[in-house]
């Protein structure tokens, strides 16, 4: 059988064993509780929004739009290498998302494994990148510009917009799911521009307009933002119950 040439990002690799042995020697390269460095950093994020349905036949255009679509990159603050939560000698990437925290397995990313849910979650961000983004200008028109939770002087790039609690972007986002009876597998997701977006532009509008009627935004440190992702992972256990 003929091997199956992949391109990730910038990078092309002849065969999947070859881009798994790449990815896991980034992965032994850190100990645990490590973030990686910006090189590695920019490799994971084209791992993230790699699409293997969509890898075969890359053209120059969609090469060009990869190019011109890394911005998008602000959306995931950091990723870092700490071991598995239940498997506890196993050592995995975490990506920290805004308010969330994400361990993400660079096979299931290599052979297409992104959950339903979780691009469903990435096309929301993509959908309020920009409002985030002029919040975050706007707030900077009027320096100085203090963390809203240690009061410390911030610069742009030391700093990120925080969905306040209780409504944190996770929970705008499963709120919006509950309240409109939605289910992630029914939604039409495109992949365009190396990262996911809602095929139906009068859906995403929809979300946008539920997340600004209820989001509270603020300026925090970019180390506070980690710690509150680190807090907001909170387990179902078995005293879980929904109503009805």
């Amino acid at each position: 059988m003929k091997s199956r040439k992949m391109k990730i990002g910038e990078l092309n690799f002849n065969t999947k064993k070859a881009a798994i042995e790449f990815y896991r020697n980034i992965l032994n390269k850190y100990d645990a509780n490590t973030s990686v460095d910006d090189e590695d950093f920019s490799y994971l994020i084209d791992l993230l929004n790699y699409n293997s349905d969509n890898n075969e036949t890359a053209t120059n255009e969609e090469n060009k739009a990869e190019d011109e679509d890394n911005e998008s990159l602000e959306e995931i603050d950091d990723i870092y290498v700490d071991y598995h939560p239940v498997y506890k000698k196993v050592k995995c990437f975490y990506a920290v998302f805004g308010e969330e925290e994400w361990l993400f397995s660079y096979l299931l990313a290599i052979n297409g494994g992104l959950s339903d849910e979780k691009k469903f979650y990435i096309s929301c961000r993509n959908s309020v990148k920009e409002i985030l983004r002029n919040f975050k200008i706007e707030m900077f028109k009027n320096k100085p510009v203090k963390c809203a939770i240690t009061k410390n002087i911030l610069d742009w790039e030391n700093c990120q917009v925080d969905h306040k609690a209780p409504m944190t972007f996770s929970v705008i986002v499963k709120t919006f799911l509950k309240s409109n009876n939605i289910e992630v597998s029914d939604i039409d997701l495109s992949y365009e521009g190396s990262i996911w977006h809602f095929s139906d532009k009068q859906f995403e509008t929809e979300f946008v307009e539920y997340h600004n009627k209820v989001a509270l935004l603020r300026i925090i440190s970019s180390e506070e933002n980690q710690k509150l992702a680190s807090k907001a992972r909170i387990k179902p256990t078995k005293n879980d119950f929904t109503v009805g």
